[in-house]
């Protein structure tokens, strides 16, 4: 107690154990559910408490966008962003007060429902995701996802692009509800044919034109393993 009557706050120990949440930007593809993102932190961080990937109502695609609840000393959490910003590549920060403010009155750091509510129309998770390669080039996500719902399965799809040109990559996940509308999805659209008309370059008459040729893309289909950090 001062002099003047009043209680002085006890100071915050840097090196005393907290939680708080951080923000985690996902650009690379690799982080496809919660269970993805909290494996990347548990990996270097000995108390994960929640992670949530964000996901669009309409769509059910990942926002690139998650918070992660940890519980660490100031001095870890420096080497936490470092490691995971390096070898994880992501783009990972503690969450802005300003964040959480008017998701709920009382926010405080740890507030993981209430910075979903915040900046997620939905939180819907699947349960499985499937990895699909070798799509069609102009194939797009929309297509993917009436593909992959035909017959009343439950699944949403996105075609993974570059960054730079926003060409497709040629390979796309799809969540799915559950164990069986994987193995369902999987029966019928692994070595599915799809047919897609390219032009390519070619000889005609001494010059090099763009001919339209028929292609074949023979889809492949499996369970979706994350990439470990």
């Amino acid at each position: 107690m001062h002099a003047n009557g009043f209680y002085e706050m006890p100071k915050k120990n840097a090196d005393e154990p907290r939680t708080r949440t951080l923000r985690a930007q996902v650009n690379n593809g690799t982080v496809l559910c919660d269970e993805d993102l909290r494996s990347i932190f548990e990996n270097v961080c000995h108390r994960v408490d929640k992670a949530v990937l964000l996901r669009d109502r309409d769509t059910g695609r990942p926002k690139d966008l998650g918070y992660v609840d940890i519980t660490c000393t100031d001095s870890e959490l420096e080497n936490i962003i470092k490691v995971i910003n390096f070898e994880a590549q992501l783009l990972v920060n503690e969450a802005k007060p300003e964040e959480m403010a008017g998701a709920a009155p009382t926010a405080e750091a740890g507030a993981i429902a209430a910075l979903v509510e915040a900046h997620s129309d939905s939180v819907e998770t699947f349960s499985k995701v499937l990895f699909v390669g070798n799509l069609p080039p102009m194939l797009t996500s929309e297509a993917l996802t009436v593909l992959a719902q035909e017959g009343g399965l439950r699944a949403r799809a996105k075609v993974i692009t570059d960054r730079e040109t926003g060409y497709s990559k040629r390979f796309a996940f799809i969540d799915v509800g559950g164990d069986e509308d994987a193995a369902r999805l999987i029966e019928k659209l692994n070595g599915f044919e799809l047919t897609e008309r390219i032009k390519v370059p070619e000889m005609v008459d001494g010059k090099e034109e763009l001919v339209e040729r028929e292609f074949k893309f023979k889809l492949v289909v499996n369970e979706a393993r994350a990439k470990t950090v």
